[in-house]
């Protein structure tokens, strides 16, 4: 069996999940052949910080895979695939265009991740029920919910020495893009409630000027602000820095991985939802250990909480962590997808 992964090389939640399915499936024996072309590389949309560099993952996969970039789809028919496999939001012809008249003997797996069903393919992925309900898609033969892979740590190592943070501080901390349309000024809200009466930190992770400009204006003058980072091992520093995990996200999520990555590293996680007009998947992520709120006040309460409480954290901690490794491991994750690869050819 063959297979090819046609992937873009951003820094968001489906680029990365992309990475991580490959790590999975080459971890098991079963490496795949990564395409892409030049709609692949990432290009500044209207919401990013201009001032910040445009990162792309190409060189992880360079490191450990075959890499080949295309010009065209019919530049698959060189490669001999039995299945390609696609990940993109369902309605993004721009990506690979002229894919639905290609002439082809391979199968299309196509991971989905906003619920658009325009592009070809034989079997859809999705990442969450959540997303599918939100988009009122029937389970059926055609399809399937299978979680994204998250990396499992790479680093014991924190940052905590190197930005002179106590042992005694509770650090709170967010890491995401740096986008606009995900930045949410409630966790700074939230902060500022919170930093006078208890001995903590926020570390933000993927700042951009909205933020830091949000944050002088609210007069928080000892935030954390790191700019957006693409290596997994410093994923894995900077999760391993916080003690707490912080999403609030301006939108929700059709699955997120920032979340889960969280659980990978043992943290506990505070989520406060999004708009109601977007999936809300990350409590299906947490499961019953779901620590998403639907106001600013019982996110802070939730919060304080766990600030005061060392043994609640821990407990919370090393739950997200073992649902984590069962359910999201690139490993766990890759099986399920083989799978579906093997079922998809028997039908031929």
């Amino acid at each position: 069996m063959k297979v090819g992964h046609f992937v873009s090389l951003g820094i968001g939640g489906a680029d990365r999940a992309a990475y991580n399915l490959a790590v999975g499936l080459k971890s098991i024996g079963s490496a795949p052949v990564i395409f892409y072309s030049k709609n692949s590389i990432p290009s500044r949309t209207p919401d990013q910080d201009a001032e910040l560099p445009l990162l792309n993952i190409l060189s992880l996969y360079q490191e450990d895979f075959h890499v080949h970039q295309i010009e065209g789809v019919k530049d698959f028919s060189k490669f001999g695939l039995d299945i390609l496999h696609t990940h993109q939001s369902g309605d993004a012809h721009w990506l690979l265009p002229g894919l639905e008249n290609l002439e082809r003997d391979f199968k299309i797996v196509e991971t989905n991740f906003h619920g658009f069903q325009q592009t070809p393919a034989d079997f859809r992925i999705f990442p969450t029920k959540s997303l599918m309900k939100w988009r009122r898609i029937r389970a059926s033969e055609y399809n399937q919910v299978v979680p994204n892979a998250i990396l499992k740590p790479l680093s014991n190592s924190s940052y905590r020495a190197d930005l002179g943070i106590s042992s005694d501080t509770i650090v709170l901390g967010r890491l995401a893009r740096a986008d606009d349309s995900v930045f949410s000024a409630n966790l700074l809200k939230t902060y500022r409630s919170i930093r006078g009466f208890r001995d903590v930190a926020l570390v933000w992770v993927g700042a951009s000027r909205q933020s830091r400009s949000m944050g002088k204006d609210l007069g928080i003058k000892d935030i954390i602000w790191v700019d957006p980072v693409k290596e997994p091992e410093s994923v894995s520093k900077w999760m391993n820095t916080f003690d707490i995990f912080c999403h609030f996200n301006k939108l929700g999520e059709t699955f997120g991985n920032s979340v889960a990555e969280a659980m990978m590293h043992g943290l506990p996680v505070v989520s406060l939802a999004g708009t109601i007009l977007y999936p809300q998947a990350q409590g299906e992520v947490l499961g019953q250990n779901s620590g998403v709120f639907y106001s600013r006040m019982s996110a802070n309460r939730a919060l304080v909480r766990l600030i005061d409480e060392p043994l609640s954290r821990q407990k919370l901690g090393d739950a997200n962590k073992a649902r984590a490794v069962q359910f999201f491991s690139p490993e766990a994750v890759a099986h399920q997808v083989t799978a579906i690869y093997e079922r998809l050819l028997a039908k031929s």
